[in-house]
């Protein structure tokens, strides 16, 4: 990834970590994620500059935690997340390749009521993989809905859909689904 892409990467994060509400309570979670993609293959011995690799479909999955910044019932919510990534290429002997992702976003309230059991967000975060193996580094960029179920106390459930983006030298693109389980501390 160029220098100019990671400066604005890290723009947009710090600039989406302002735009949360002032820290007053927050929590923490821990999720799992799979997904699909499609575009040049990425790992050991892949150059997605290649002209002989010219994209396929590849698969995505892994696990990470997450730090929320904002109250429970509050409509605009900050976060960060910390996810272990394992992608293969399908129908494809190619090894897995590992990295690990840094993302920071927000997710948006979308009901009338927020501090109501069952909601509804939508969410937005761009992130960068910082720690990659083959110096692969990334620019991401997830967006979509979720939706969350208090379970009582302070813990909910969450799920998620997303679109998600990848930009290096090129572009890949793909739908990915999380889910897991949101400790909050208000």
């Amino acid at each position: 990834m160029s220098r100019s892409a990671l400066a604005l990467a890290v723009s947009c994060a710090v600039a989406l970590c302002l735009a949360a509400p002032p820290a007053g309570a927050g929590g923490l979670g821990a999720l799992g994620f799979g997904g699909f993609q499609s575009g040049p293959l990425l790992g050991p011995g892949l150059d997605d500059d290649d002209p002989e690799n010219d994209g396929s479909s590849w698969a995505d999955a892994g696990a990470g935690l997450e730090l929320v910044v904002g109250r429970r019932a509050a409509r605009i919510n900050g976060r960060a997340r910390a996810l272990y990534a394992a992608t293969v290429a399908t129908g494809d002997d190619a090894a897995p390749s590992h990295s690990g992702v840094f993302t920071f976003g927000l997710s948006v309230q979308l009901q009338p009521r927020v501090d109501s059991a069952v909601g509804i967000y939508a969410l937005l975060d761009l992130g960068v993989s910082g720690i990659a193996l083959y110096h692969q580094e990334r620019l991401i960029v997830d967006a979509g809905i979720g939706a969350r179920f208090s379970l009582g106390g302070p813990a909910e459930l969450f799920v998620e859909a997303a679109w998600m983006m990848q930009a290096r030298d090129h572009v890949w693109h793909g739908a990915r689904a999380s889910g897991g389980l949101r400790l909050h501390f208000d």
